[in-house]
């Protein structure tokens, strides 16, 4: 039953309330205000205070289009999830699809480091999500995929990918936190985890390392990953 203190949705709402002055502006230039600096310094740094004076408002005044940070945060997140490229049908190879999802969300999650997060930690249900949602759904459903499990599938997927790039941006800050490159990263790292193969004490784990070679290019790693996880999440959800 449903609660009536609880407030209601965002995407329930009207962009523009009934009874007052018309709002001077408008909700998607709050949102891409947030967006910004969120981008430039992080989802910690956004408030309701710095939206309200990057976009010339009044701290109150931003009350009269959204009524917590939560809201906004629920619209920066669709509006990142609309610089997905969508095809308006698919395509006859659902693993190409699946694939290109994938890549785009890895590419849109670097380019906004603070939705890693929210990907992991909230669900949205505003257009944009909605319209990703079904057209993972709709290539999990060209796959076979018993649509019991196909939402189960979308959450692993989506988790990886946030966990993936959440790893990726993390190595990024400890490197530069070093003042160094990827290269000399590894070579930082390189003699001790040489001792440890070399101790005999981590025999399979020794194994791996020589059977994975050199460390490959980020993009051809990500590649192969995604596409045993996909693999295997199929093969399951069939």
């Amino acid at each position: 039953m449903p609660d009536d203190d609880a407030p209601e949705l965002i995407w329930a709402r009207p962009q523009r309330p009934g009874r007052g002055p018309q709002p001077t502006r408008s909700r998607s230039e709050i949102v891409a205000a947030a967006v910004e600096i969120a981008d430039s310094d992080g989802l910690e740094s956004v408030s309701i205070r710095r939206v309200a004076s990057a976009v010339g408002l009044g701290t109150m005044s931003l009350y009269r289009y959204l009524s917590s940070k939560d809201d906004l945060v629920e619209l920066m997140f669709d509006e990142i999830c609309g610089e997905y490229v969508l095809p308006r049908a698919p395509s006859s190879d659902w693993k190409e699809d699946l694939h290109d999802l994938v890549r785009q969300g890895r590419l849109i999650m670097h380019r906004h480091p603070w939705t890693p997060r929210l990907v992991l930690e909230r669900r949205g249900y505003g257009p944009n999500v909605l319209r990703v949602l079904e057209s993972f759904l709709t290539a999990l459903d060209a796959a076979g995929v018993d649509p019991a499990a196909m939402l189960e599938i979308y959450a692993l997927i989506n988790g990886f990918i946030a966990s993936y790039v959440a790893s990726e941006l993390a190595d990024e800050q400890e490197r530069r936190r070093r003042s160094g490159t990827a290269e000399q990263h590894r070579a930082y790292l390189e003699p001790y985890l040489r001792s440890v193969v070399e101790s005999g004490e981590y025999p399979v784990f020794a194994r791996a390392v020589s059977a994975s070679g050199k460390t490959a290019d980020p993009d051809e790693q990500f590649e192969r990953s995604i596409g045993r996880l996909l693999h295997g999440l199929v093969e399951a959800g069939g």
